[in-house]
């Protein structure tokens, strides 16, 4: 009975992703039209409330998750802890490469350059490719290699820096909530993974501390909006309606490693748990 009882917030996390997906995929589909007869503002409220559901749901799990595991012991981490912080290092490699082109063909088109704005997309590009580097060195880590990504001290806040520039990038801009559903949830996943970030980071410093509940609610959001997010980017893309995505579509992949990072890291975590039990 407790088992089944824990694995109910799971279920609801994946009904509500589930629901928030197909929804933001049709408000993307109508290009801000009605949905069934259902306006466009409504359906909007419906994805912000499915969302918050499932931030409701990520609470209740982390709060009922009692993990002896720490957050860092390498000795037994699986290898698909590795992979996926190998794919994250390649997105954010990407990303780097992304955010030279924005910069690049920005300058080209505007009469009048913003250095502001220019300056957040350089921030956001340097930072990026710190971030590659970062994640090469954890991945040796988790491989068992000499190396301690943990000795990088100043390094552990490259991630965050890259957030916060994103995060500005889209401030600048006066985006209308009930209009602009994609802008807002990536708004909300950059929140998260600060959030993820600081927990991330905070288990670095304490070296061999235990999984925190912000690390397991945190690493839930993220995971949740990235899909969110990039899957009906993705199917958009496929059936030819990549043209009504906002200019930042192609951050999704490194939105969707960022997801799955944090995805594999709490499945890994939970079974570290199940073998100390």
């Amino acid at each position: 009975m407790q088992r089944t009882r824990s694995k109910l917030p799971v279920l609801f996390i994946v009904i509500t992703v589930i629901a928030s997906c197909t929804l933001h995929f049709f408000q993307l589909f109508e290009n801000g039209g009605s949905i069934g007869g259902i306006k466009f503002e409504v359906s909007s409220l419906i994805t912000y409330l499915l969302v918050f559901l499932n931030f409701i749901f990520a609470g209740v799990y982390s709060y009922n998750k009692r993990n002896t595991a720490q957050v860092f012991a390498f000795d037994n981490t699986g290898k698909s802890v590795y992979a996926s912080s190998i794919a994250l290092a390649a997105a954010f490699f990407v990303d780097f490469i992304h955010q030279c082109y924005n910069c690049y063909d920005y300058m080209q088109r505007v009469s009048y350059i913003e250095y502001k704005y220019v300056g957040l997309i350089g921030i956001s590009g340097v930072f990026a490719l710190i971030s590659c580097f970062y994640f090469i060195v954890f991945s040796l880590t988790s491989k068992g290699e000499n190396y301690d990504f943990r000795n990088f001290t100043w390094l552990h806040f490259s991630p965050v820096v890259w957030a916060f520039a994103r995060l500005f990038t889209m401030m600048i801009k006066i985006v209308d909530v009930k209009i602009e559903v994609d802008a807002f949830l990536e708004f909300l996943f950059l929140t998260m993974f600060l959030c993820f970030m600081f927990s991330f980071i905070s288990a670095v410093d304490r070296r061999n501390g235990n999984v925190s509940r912000v690390f397991h609610f945190s690493s839930i959001c993220v995971s949740s909006l990235a899909a969110v997010i990039v899957i009906p980017r993705m199917i958009m893309a496929i059936i030819g309606k990549s043209e009504v995505l906002n200019s930042v579509n192609f951050s999704g992949i490194l939105y969707i490693m960022l997801g799955l990072f944090a995805l594999v890291y709490q499945i890994d975590l939970n079974n570290k748990t199940g073998k100390e039990k």
